[in-house]
């Protein structure tokens, strides 16, 4: 059975450019894409299926992102269409102090 996600992915160290052709990968559809302040944001829809957890589909999107930058930040939030609020957020505080 697969759910319908609205996913969104903050990323620093990664070009929206680069985050929209790993995310493409794993079949989620561009909405809208931006970039501010070294952060780049990313929103799509798409499905989890075969029982894959959100917190696994994070880290498969984290890892391929790592692979283009291994210091980059990423942090993803999953809000389940059939379900509504609240949503899941997994990853690292990319707007947080990186000194």
């Amino acid at each position: 059975m697969s759910r319908a996600y609205r996913v969104e992915v903050e990323a620093k160290g990664i070009c929206v450019h680069d985050l929209a052709k790993v995310l493409k990968s794993f079949m989620w559809p561009e909405i809208w894409s931006a970039e501010k302040n070294g952060i780049s944001f990313y929103s799509s829809k798409g499905c989890l299926s075969g029982g894959q957890s959100e917190e696994e589909a994070h880290e498969q999107i984290s890892s391929a992102l790592k692979q283009i930058n291994p210091k980059s930040m990423v942090m993803t939030r999953w809000l389940c269409i059939e379900q509504g609020a609240p949503y899941s957020e997994y990853g690292e505080d990319v707007r947080g102090d990186t000194d």
